[in-house]
């Protein structure tokens, strides 16, 4: 699944709650405090604080 995460306040787009960014080398990882659903950043969105996130489920493989 791929989804818009906007960088002023990241919510979750499961359970909407609030989302924490984490650095792992050269990857930008945003992770729900409540369900723990971790998205990937992929790209920059078309907005300034925008960014394109998934977490790695649209070719069938989970990647946590």
């Amino acid at each position: 699944m791929i989804v818009k995460v906007y960088q002023n306040v990241p919510i979750c787009p499961d359970c909407k709650a609030l989302m924490l960014k984490r650095h792992q080398g050269e990857e930008s990882y945003y992770h729900c405090v409540d369900c723990m659903k971790i998205l990937k950043v992929i790209d920059i969105g078309c907005v300034e604080n925008e960014l394109i996130c998934t977490d790695g489920r649209e070719d069938g493989e989970i990647r946590y």
